[in-house]
C-alpha cells in the first residue's frame, strides 16, 4: 500500500481549528436522543468534523478525475469521515478498517456508519455476511467471537496493521431506506428502525426494541438497544402508530355524532312542525338555483290546480294529515279555484288565436286541450324551444323580463304563467293558513294537482 502523502497531499489546519472541532463535536452530543430522527445530514455532518483530528488515520486513495476517490483503504485511529466514490460516505469510528473499489467495500474491522445516495447497487462484504443497499444510512459494527469489538489495539494502529482481528459477526443497524444483509444463501431485509445480526449460524432481525427471535437474537437485541437512533425510530414508530389509532378514534366519534345530529335536527324540525314528520322537498319547490340548474338544460316545470271543480275540495282525511282544522277547507277551495281561473284568462285568448278567433270553440276545448293546441300551432311559426329556454332563464334569474309580455311568444307566455303558478297559490294560502302550512300543502302530497314539465334541451353552443 502507498504511503498517503504520496496520493493525497492535504492542507495544514489552522493552529486553533482542532479545538473548535471538538467544541463543536460537544456541541453536537449534547443534543437529545429524542431529536436524532430525522437528523442523519446533521450527524454526518458532526462526525464529520472530526477528520481533522484524525492524525493517526492510516489512509491510502486513489482518484480517477476530480471528485471523491473511486478507490482506496483507510483505517481510522480516530473518529473519521472518508468519501467513497461519488454516492457513499463513510464515518468510521476508532479501530474501523475499510477498504473500496468503487460501489464495493470490504469492512473487516470495527464500527461504520454509511450514508450512500441512490443510484446502483452499493455492497459492504464482511467476514460474517454481506449487506446490498440502493439508497440509504446503516451502520456496521462488527464483534469478535466473544462479543468484544473486532478492531485493532493501540499497537496495531500505531503500526497500521490491517485485520489484525477477524469479526465472528456483524450488527447491521438501518436509519433510512432498506438493506439486505447476507450471509452464505441466506439474506433478510431490513427496513428503517430494524436491526439484524449476521454471523455463522446465519442471519437474523431484531426489532429497534431489542425483540429478536432465533439463534443470535440475544446479541443483535442489545445491539439495538445500544443503538439510540435505531431505539429513536422504534419510539417515533410506536407514536406514528398511537396517532394513527387516535385519529381512526377520532373518526368514528365524528361519523357518530353526525349521525346523532341528523336525528337531533329531523326531531327538531318534526316538532317544529306541530308533531308531524317534515314533508321531504317536492320537486316543483324550486328556488332560483333550482331554476338555474333546469335553464342549463332548457327545462320548464309547473304545478298548477286541475281545472275540474271536485278537484278543488280537499278531504277532511287531507286536512288532518297537514294538521289543519276543517275549516280550512275553504280557504283551500278558493284558492285552487282562482288559480285555475288565472291559467284559463291566460290560456283562452292564445287558445282562440291559435283557432283564428273562434271562441266557441276554445270554450269548448277546455284548458287542458287548449294547452296542446297553442304549443301545435306556435310550433309552425315560432322557435318554441327557444321561447322555453328563455322562461327558464328569466325564472333563473339570468334574463330580466320583457318589458312586453307578447315578447315571448304564444308558447312562451304560456310556459312562463304556468310555470309560475305554484308560487301564486302558495302566496294566497299564506294569508289564511300560514306560511309554513301553506307551503306544506302546495308541495305536499295532498290534494289534487296537474304537474307538468316542458324540455328543450341546451341551448346550443355557437361556432368557434
Amino acid at each position: 500500500m502507498s504511503e498517503p502523502h504520496e496520493e493525497w497531499s492535504a492542507q495544514e489546519p489552522a493552529p486553533d481549528f482542532a479545538d473548535k472541532v471538538m467544541g463543536q463535536i460537544d456541541a453536537e452530543a449534547r443534543v437529545p436522543l429524542a431529536r436524532a430522527q430525522g437528523s442523519y445530514g446533521r450527524l454526518v455532518a458532526g462526525l464529520a468534523a472530526g477528520v481533522a483530528l484524525a492524525a493517526g488515520v492510516a489512509l491510502a486513495v486513489t482518484w480517477h478525475g476530480g471528485g471523491a476517490p473511486s478507490r482506496g483503504e483507510a483505517v481510522a485511529a480516530a473518529r473519521t469521515q472518508v468519501a467513497m466514490g461519488g454516492r457513499a460516505v463513510a464515518v468510521l469510528e476508532r479501530g474501523a478498517h475499510v477498504a473500496w473499489n468503487g460501489d464495493e467495500v470490504e469492512q473487516t474491522a470495527g464500527d461504520v456508519f454509511y450514508r450512500v445516495e441512490p443510484g446502483g447497487a452499493f455492497r459492504v462484504h464482511t467476514g460474517a455476511g454481506d449487506v446490498a443497499v440502493l439508497g440509504t444510512c446503516f451502520r456496521v459494527r462488527l464483534v469478535g467471537s466473544e462479543g468484544s469489538d473486532a478492531g485493532m489495539n493501540g499497537r496495531d494502529l500505531k503500526a497500521g496493521v490491517i485485520g489484525a482481528a477477524v469479526a465472528a459477526a456483524a450488527i447491521v443497524s438501518v436509519y433510512e431506506g432498506k438493506v439486505a444483509v447476507s450471509h452464505a444463501h441466506e439474506s433478510v431485509t431490513l427496513t428503517a428502525g430494524e436491526t439484524g445480526r449476521t454471523d455463522s449460524s446465519g442471519v437474523h432481525r431484531a426489532s429497534g426494541a431489542g425483540g429478536a427471535t432465533g439463534a443470535g437474537a440475544e446479541g443483535a437485541g442489545v445491539a439495538a438497544n445500544e443503538d439510540p437512533l435505531v431505539a429513536a425510530n422504534a419510539n417515533l414508530a410506536d407514536s406514528v402508530r398511537e396517532y394513527k389509532n387516535r385519529l381512526e378514534a377520532i373518526e368514528a366519534q365524528k361519523t357518530a355524532a353526525e349521525k346523532q345530529l341528523a336525528d337531533a335536527q329531523k326531531k327538531l324540525e318534526t316538532a317544529m312542525n306541530d308533531g308531524h314528520a317534515p314533508i321531504a322537498k317536492n320537486e316543483y319547490d324550486l328556488s332560483q338555483d333550482d331554476w338555474k340548474d333546469l335553464a342549463k338544460n332548457g327545462r320548464v316545470v309547473a304545478r298548477m290546480a286541475c281545472p275540474t271543480p271536485d278537484q278543488w275540495n280537499v278531504s277532511p282525511k287531507a286536512l288532518d294529515a297537514l294538521g289543519l282544522p276543517p275549516s280550512d277547507a275553504q280557504p283551500i277551495h278558493d284558492a285552487l279555484q282562482q288559480s285555475a281561473g288565472r291559467i284559463w284568462a291566460t290560456v283562452r285568448p292564445l287558445c282562440i288565436q291559435a283557432l283564428g278567433g273562434d271562441a266557441a270553440v276554445a270554450d269548448k276545448l277546455g284548458a287542458g286541450t287548449c294547452q296542446q293546441l297553442v304549443h301545435e300551432v306556435a310550433k309552425q311559426s315560432e322557435d318554441t324551444g327557444e321561447e322555453t329556454r328563455e322562461v327558464a332563464e328569466i325564472r333563473a334569474g339570468i334574463l330580466p323580463m320583457p318589458s312586453n309580455p307578447k315578447a315571448l311568444g304564444m308558447y312562451g307566455t304560456m310556459l312562463y304563467e304556468m310555470s309560475g303558478e305554484s308560487k301564486a297559490i302558495e302566496q294566497q294560502l299564506t294569508q289564511s293558513l300560514g306560511p309554513a302550512a301553506a307551503h306544506d300543502f302546495v308541495y305536499g302530497d295532498q290534494g289534487n294537482w296537474c304537474n307538468s314539465s316542458f324540455g328543450a334541451g341546451p341551448r346550443p353552443q355557437l361556432p368557434q
